[in-house]
């Protein structure tokens, strides 16, 4: 699987994967559900997200 970039760019993967998964086609959940981890672990605070880790900026 291509490496995607450490960011909220991880939400493309997992929308596609969830498309898939809904219509019984091949996917990988277990990458959708690291990346929804690795997505959780940007949460700041009442209801915020960063955009990435926060040292690279989210870029």
């Amino acid at each position: 699987m291509p490496s995607l970039h450490e960011n909220n760019w991880l939400f493309f993967r997992v929308m596609v994967n969830v498309g898939l998964r809904s219509v019984g086609a091949h996917h990988d959940w277990a990458t959708t559900q690291t990346d929804l981890e690795r997505l959780e672990s940007f949460y700041e605070r009442d209801g915020w997200y960063t955009d990435g880790p926060a040292a690279d900026g989210g870029w």
